[in-house]
């Protein structure tokens, strides 16, 4: 049988609560001493998303598309455990829906696909494809009662986790920390955010800037570095972050800084 969404299979047993959305989710760590970061040391050091989603709730930066696309960057480390055409093209529409590409008929349209699909795969496949298509289906999900979709964000990410812990990697800390990675790499740091001068935003950073996130070409985010220091930019976070190793996804906070998305 396919495993159930069961949160403390993967999260443990200690809740991390939400105090100002009136919820509460088990959170990732395995280290009981770690804590909310409140210092920046803390927030490039931790592992647990869980906890860094909830500074960057608190901090203000947490929004609906930010959020789905953090969750959707989640899925994107699924690969070849999304083995139906409909859940990866579900991925798709989740990742346009965040940028108001597609109408939410077309969402919802994709998500009854995702849906289909995931029974599919129950009970045909393995369990972890079935967690895999799961978390498809909350990356594409929309709930008026979480309008800034933390739900989007935690679920997702604990379901991706939990098929890529099924899926063989028993090292259940490496797939936490890469997705605390997404979180920095989609919200930035808030205990050094960055201010963008418009002088540095030429003709040419943006045409760039708009082909390397229209077609996922993060590895030319370099190239955009260049053209940022030749408009004048001296800002080693946002340069840095671009020249990076990343992991970079849709929603990468120095992309979206260039072109102006939030």
């Amino acid at each position: 049988a396919a495993q159930t969404m069961n949160f403390l299979t993967i999260y443990g047993v200690r809740d991390l609560m939400f105090e100002d959305v009136g919820w509460s989710t088990c959170c990732w760590a395995r280290n009981e001493q770690e804590r909310v970061p409140v210092s920046e040391a803390e927030w490039l050091s931790c592992s647990d998303p869980v906890r860094l989603l909830e500074v960057v709730r608190k901090a203000g930066r947490a929004t609906l598309r930010r959020n789905r696309l953090f969750a959707c960057g989640c899925c994107r480390r699924l690969g070849p455990l999304l083995t139906d055409e409909r859940t990866r093209a579900g991925l798709e529409v989740a990742e346009r829906f965040a940028d108001r590409r597609v109408t939410c008929s077309e969402r919802e349209s994709a998500e009854d696909a995702a849906q289909v699909a995931r029974r599919r795969v129950l009970g045909t496949e393995a369990p972890e494809a079935y967690d895999a298509a799961t978390a498809v289906v909350m990356a594409l999900s929309y709930d008026s009662a979480d309008p800034a979709g933390v739900r989007v964000a935690v679920d997702t990410a604990g379901t991706a986790a939990l098929a890529v812990y099924g899926a063989g990697s028993h090292d259940r800390q490496a797939e936490h920390r890469a997705q605390s990675d997404l979180v920095r790499d989609v919200f930035g740091n808030p205990f050094r955010p960055v201010v963008i001068d418009p002088s540095w935003v030429t003709l040419t950073a943006v045409s760039l800037a708009r082909g390397i996130y229209d077609e996922r070409a993060f590895d030319r985010l370099p190239i955009l570095a260049d053209a940022l220091t030749d408009g004048g930019c001296s800002n080693d976070d946002l340069l840095d972050h671009l020249r990076g190793p990343g992991p970079h996804v849709c929603g990468c906070w120095a992309l979206d800084l260039v072109l102006g998305k939030s």
